[in-house]
């Protein structure tokens, strides 16, 4: 491949609600645009047609997907946790897990990428 060519990485929060649409455009973007695209996806444990789904879209090969195993957060919640609340507390918690997959990348990125916590 073209190292000139622009490779973008997509962040998927949990839930196939958030990881059709994310597919989509990074199928769009690489078939369209000839855009390399890597998706981090974050699943969750109760899923597993979250990760049938992603073998199945990464059959195609016309994207990377990066499976972002979810964190146990059972003890940072309660049954008053709102769900947005725990989407976040998720997405944190799998933080460590997103950096390890962009280390794992076959192209490095050339700006410091911005973390927000």
């Amino acid at each position: 491949m073209d190292n000139t060519q622009l490779h973008v990485a997509i962040v998927s929060s949990p839930g196939m609600g958030h990881l059709i649409p994310v597919l989509a455009l990074g199928n769009r973007l690489a078939t369209h645009h000839n855009i390399k695209i890597t998706i981090l996806a974050i699943t969750t444990t109760s899923s597993s047609s979250e990760i049938e789904f992603l073998k199945k879209s990464n059959e195609k090969k016309t994207i990377e997907i990066i499976h972002i195993p979810s964190i146990d957060i059972s003890h940072l919640i309660d049954s008053t946790t709102k769900v947005i609340t725990q989407l976040r507390l998720l997405v944190r918690e799998a933080l460590p897990g997103i950096l390890s997959g962009i280390a794992l990348m076959n192209h490095r990125l050339k700006v410091p990428l911005p973390i927000y916590q």
